[in-house]
């Protein structure tokens, strides 16, 4: 997964999640800005976070 760096939402809510940075660059090629390049463990992110991820999948069931 990646951000560009002046997206702190992105990358914040991904940090948050677990996920670990492996590099930080300058993408000339396409999004012409820093990114930040990440790898998040999904079944690990998931078992830590699953309590607010039921709330969510709840209300989204309950909005149909």
């Amino acid at each position: 997964m990646d951000a560009d760096k002046d997206n702190p939402a992105s990358w914040k809510t991904m940090e948050s999640l677990g996920a670990i940075k492996i590099r930080e660059f300058f993408d000339k090629q396409n999004a012409h800005c820093i990114v930040k390049d990440y790898e998040i463990n999904v079944e690990e992110s998931l078992s830590k976070n699953s309590d607010i991820y039921e709330q969510m999948i709840k209300q989204t069931v309950l909005k149909k």
